[in-house]
């Protein structure tokens, strides 16, 4: 039964109705819905919104819920018993109306926000990453303490309407302040992530905000940094091909940040992923790619990736994979598959077959013991990848046959198990599991072929 339809997509106060912690209610702007764990509530008197909204946000209105919901239920309930002393003195508007953009300026500088516009790092003007992130850092702390002056100072009004002074205090714990500070690894990481946007298409120097997302492509959007032309970029470890990732991402940063510079930018990047004492600047950015980009970004797009890993490793290895390959899922088209065959992993393994000649004259000419084991152990390395990528080039060429088309809307999840025995998978990203989220398409196609076929 369709509820309350005269206030679909109008604005209102939203909370969760589930908690483990303290309740937040957030601004809910015209032209969205509710439903039973995403409540909103409507005020009678639109002009008193920014008071309520402030009084619900209070440690007061927390207090109070506490004794309706111990239970963490934030259901409608408990919500539409708690008093509201409402007051024609009431001066605090504008600071309720600051915290909202205080918060939504933070949001956006996530990736995943509809407004995003570019990287934080991007917004400073320097030559250097280390001053752009100090720049971003002071930024950052400057509105998370204005925030928390301002979630303060709101307490304190409510406290004092209420009478509460011997019973609550207005100060709020930095943990409360829902807004992020600087984080160097982390900040670093999302750099990293927007570099690849770049790359791929989807983001570009040459302007603001979401450039391609699943609309025709166009180069000539992307000028100061071209994208790439296929959206394949490669990630091997060692620099076989001219898109390799790497080699891109050194490229990237001499753009924005020029030549001049470029040593010491890489340096403080590679020092912020945490380089090894064995390690160059640009073997701990290749590991990186290797070994954990894949995970930082299934985190960052909730378990829904829009760059998908083409990997001939397995699952739990703890063995690098031959080939890898970032796909942009907006720039997929049916010839990607067979793309990523006869581009890359038949010409990887010509390159490797070259390779092992190579290290096996090495290790016939090896005059110590130690440079004799070293081309032994990289020989059998590359041996192994060769018959990895036998093995994977096999099924690519199985899929790349039936020239898979995608339909954006069946949802990341249905369209990612397409490729299963192609893509990555692992503990943060299991097939089973995005199978069960798409279980809705698979029903529905097999009731497609039911009607087609009866009897």
């Amino acid at each position: 039964m369709i509820r309350n339809p005269t206030f679909y997509f109008q604005s209102g106060l939203t909370w969760s109705t589930i908690s483990s912690s303290l309740i937040a209610f957030r601004f809910s702007p015209k032209g969205f819905l509710f439903e039973t764990k995403g409540s909103i509530c409507f005020l009678q008197n639109p002009e008193k919104t920014n008071q309520v909204f402030g009084f619900l946000n209070s440690c007061v209105a927390q207090h109070i819920l506490s004794a309706f919901s111990p239970t963490l239920d934030y259901h409608e309930g408990p919500i539409s018993r708690v008093p509201i002393l409402l007051r024609s003195s009431w001066r605090g508007e504008n600071d309720i109306d600051l915290c909202v953009s205080l918060s939504q300026q933070d949001w956006d500088t996530y990736e995943a926000s509809w407004s995003f516009r570019k990287h934080s790092f991007l917004c400073q003007d320097t030559a250097l990453v280390s001053q752009a992130f100090v720049a971003w850092e002071q930024q950052s702390e400057n509105a998370f303490q204005r925030l928390k002056q301002l979630e303060e100072e709101n307490n304190r009004y409510w406290i004092n309407v209420y009478g509460l002074q011997s019973e609550l205090t207005p100060e709020v714990p930095d943990d409360q302040i829902t807004i992020r500070r600087a984080d160097l690894p982390r900040d670093i990481r999302s750099f990293i992530s927007y570099a690849i946007g770049c790359m791929m298409g989807r983001y570009s120097l040459d302007a603001p905000g979401l450039i391609h997302a699943g609309q025709p492509f166009d180069p000539t959007r992307h000028t100061t940094f071209p994208a790439d032309a296929d959206a394949i970029l490669p990630i091997t470890d060692q620099a076989y091909f001219t898109d390799d990732i790497v080699t891109r991402f050194i490229e990237f940063v001499k753009v924005t940040y020029g030549e001049a510079t470029l040593t010491e930018n890489l340096d403080f990047i590679a020092n912020a992923l945490k380089l090894r004492a064995s390690e160059t600047a640009q073997d701990r950015i290749r590991r990186y790619f290797v070994t954990e980009f894949i995970s930082d970004h299934i985190k960052t797009y909730k378990k829904r990736p829009i760059y998908w890993l083409f990997t001939s490793g397995k699952a739990g290895s703890r063995r690098s994979p031959a080939f890898s390959a970032l796909v942009y899922l907006h720039r997929y088209s049916e010839d990607t598959v067979a793309r990523i065959r006869t581009d890359y992993v038949l010409e990887l393994q010509v390159k490797l077959d070259e390779e092992i000649k190579r290290v096996d004259a090495d290790a016939d000419t090896a005059t110590t013991t130690t440079a004799k084991k070293a081309a032994t152990k990289r020989l059998q390395t590359l041996k192994d990848q060769q018959l990895e990528l036998r093995d994977y080039q096999a099924k690519l060429q199985t899929i790349a046959d039936q020239r898979i088309q995608l339909d954006l809307d069946d949802g990341v999840a249905y369209n990612y198990t397409l490729f299963e025995g192609l893509v990555y998978e692992g503990s943060d990203l299991k097939m089973t599991d995005l199978k069960k989220k798409s279980q809705w398409k698979r029903d529905l196609l097999a009731a497609q072929s039911d009607d087609a076929n009866p009897g």
